[in-house]
């Protein structure tokens, strides 16, 4: 009996997860859709940083560690592939170690090619592994990144959900 209302609860709940409403971000240089009920937090917003909405604490999730970044970088580089890497040796500065590229696929958004990476970091912050889904793209000499970052668990969880919100993605 328990095992059986387990396996309800897991399903019921990858059903409220993946059927999240989504909200729009409207942005000069592209637009997202981003669950309605996550938190955009405005503080931390400058000229390369222009989105960072949160995952709210629940009763079932007291610390979620799930957010949605978009950052942008000027480059003096003119083409896709160069500011790519010009962008992941950034990340790799950044992170110093335990920065690992698990898988890429190229994409388009809106005729744009992009680019999807798959990493495997520990935070600086907390010392806590998380996985991510990272949208590159490049374009007018200014590389954007989306980062949909988790706890691995959470982003197991969650990845139909982080699927819907980077296919949203239209790139202006």
């Amino acid at each position: 009996m328990i095992k059986k209302f387990l396996i309800l609860s897991v399903l019921l709940s990858s059903i409220l997860m993946y059927s999240q409403e989504l909200k729009t971000i409207t942005h000069e240089k592209y637009e997202i859709k981003v669950p309605e009920k996550w938190e955009e937090n405005k503080m931390f917003y400058s000229s390369s940083l222009s989105l960072m909405v949160l995952k709210p604490k629940s009763e079932t999730d007291l610390n979620p560690v799930e957010g949605i970044v978009i950052k942008h970088v000027k480059s003096q580089k003119t083409e896709f592939n160069s500011g790519y890497q010009e962008y992941i040796s950034l990340l790799k500065g950044y992170y110093k170690e335990n920065f690992k590229i698990v898988e890429t696929e190229n994409l388009v958004s809106n005729k744009h090619p992009i680019r999807k990476i798959i990493t495997e970091i520990k935070s600086k912050i907390n010392g806590k592994k998380r996985k991510n889904i990272m949208i590159y793209s490049f374009r007018n000499n200014e590389s954007l990144m989306i980062t949909l970052t988790g706890t691995k668990e959470n982003f197991e969880k969650n990845i139909n959900l982080y699927e819907r919100i980077y296919k949203s993605l239209i790139i202006k």
